[in-house]
């Protein structure tokens, strides 16, 4: 929402769902990126990568619950 200058609202739980990808991971899904505007791009419009793609042995369940928590409308989430 702050990306989209919007209220905030749902962003604790998008920053949650973050958190757990680089717990889960050890990654920062964001790190590859060099910009602010190239981040704030990625977090408004593309999903995070799969957890399976980067660690194949974790359970479905934490993907499902990441992908919940960073949902783009924050509705959803």
């Amino acid at each position: 929402e702050q990306a989209r200058g919007r209220a905030v609202f749902a962003s604790d739980i998008y920053s949650l769902g973050v958190m757990l990808f680089e717990m889960l991971t050890g990654q920062n899904p964001y790190q590859k990126l060099e910009s602010e505007y190239a981040i704030s791009h990625k977090i408004v419009h593309e999903p995070l990568p799969n957890l399976r793609e980067i660690y194949p042995n974790i359970h479905p369940y934490w993907q499902k619950v990441i992908q919940k928590a960073t949902q783009k409308a924050t509705g959803a989430r």
